[in-house]
């Protein structure tokens, strides 16, 4: 998935210089410190005898937040159903009270079900007094199955659908909540008799950024492997290449034949075989 850190082949690249150059980030989780199998630790809701719930899982190499609603309708009329989560996450420096200085992005991708697209909807709340969520929701998108991983970003001043219990944004406050779920209220009407399916759909790298919106990262990170990623009968003596990120000056290349070992390297690693390098 080419929003992380790092390629994830042999050769792996850590690129010079920070995205705080034009944007201060006041909230990152990419998740890849959870362990697979927890669960998330957010309020699971589901409408009308829904079932849902959220775990961490690994997904094409990378820890994700795994959704999975279990939906069907055993009765004699036909319900309306809908589910999602929501959880508290903590902010740092976030010293501006102006909406329109704060940009949320995050990557979903819907992975199985009947609803194909899905409707889901995103709302940002923060802490009144500490303790009374307030704030605004983004309105439906469809994520159909076949789309893969969909980047997701706006700006909050543009968020205008307003949550239930009250729209008072007190941005500054370090404690805000995060909720995503759908199809939105009253949700889809499942008929009589219906049998039941699990509808799973999955989330990935949240960020809020303060000032500029966050980079692309179809851009920020380095990307176009040569080999391409988990390539077989490679020559030995390859050309090893890639296109560089938008905003890196030098890459240090590191190599190694263990993933977790060559990730998790720094530049004192012997896997270090090239430092500040400047070509591609």
């Amino acid at each position: 998935m080419w929003m992380k850190k790092t390629i994830p082949i042999v050769l792996l690249l850590c690129l010079a210089g920070s995205i705080t150059s034009f944007a201060d980030i006041v909230y990152e989780n990419d998740y890849e410190g959870e362990a697979v199998g927890d669960g998330f630790p957010a309020w699971n809701w589901g409408d009308n005898g829904t079932v849902h719930n959220a775990v961490y899982a690994e997904y094409d190499g990378n820890i994700v937040i795994e959704h999975t609603g279990t939906i069907g309708n055993s009765t004699t009329a036909a319900r309306n159903m809908r589910f999602g989560s929501k959880w508290d996450i903590e902010l740092s420096g976030n010293t501006s009270s102006d909406p329109a200085d704060y940009y949320i992005a995050f990557d979903i991708r819907s992975v199985s079900g009947n609803w194909d697209p899905i409707d889901l909807e995103f709302y940002v709340l923060t802490k009144i007094g500490g303790t009374a969520d307030n704030g605004y929701g983004s309105g439906v998108s469809q994520y159909a199955q076949a789309d893969g991983w969909v980047h997701v970003e706006a700006n909050l001043a543009d968020l205008t659908v307003g949550w239930w219990a009250g729209t008072s944004w007190d941005m500054t406050e370090p404690m805000w909540s995060i909720e995503v779920g759908g199809p939105p209220w009253p949700g889809t009407s499942i008929p009589a008799g219906t049998a039941e399916w699990d509808q799973i759909w999955l989330m990935d790298n949240l960020i809020i950024t303060m000032g500029e919106e966050p980079p692309s990262p179809a851009t920020e990170f380095a990307t176009d492997p040569v080999p391409e990623d988990e390539a077989t009968d490679v020559f030995r003596e390859p050309s090893l290449s890639w296109t560089p990120g938008e905003f890196a000056d030098t890459h240090n290349v590191y190599f190694g034949t263990d993933f977790d070992n060559v990730n998790d390297a720094d530049t004192s690693s012997p896997l270090l075989v090239s430092p500040t390098q400047d070509a591609n």
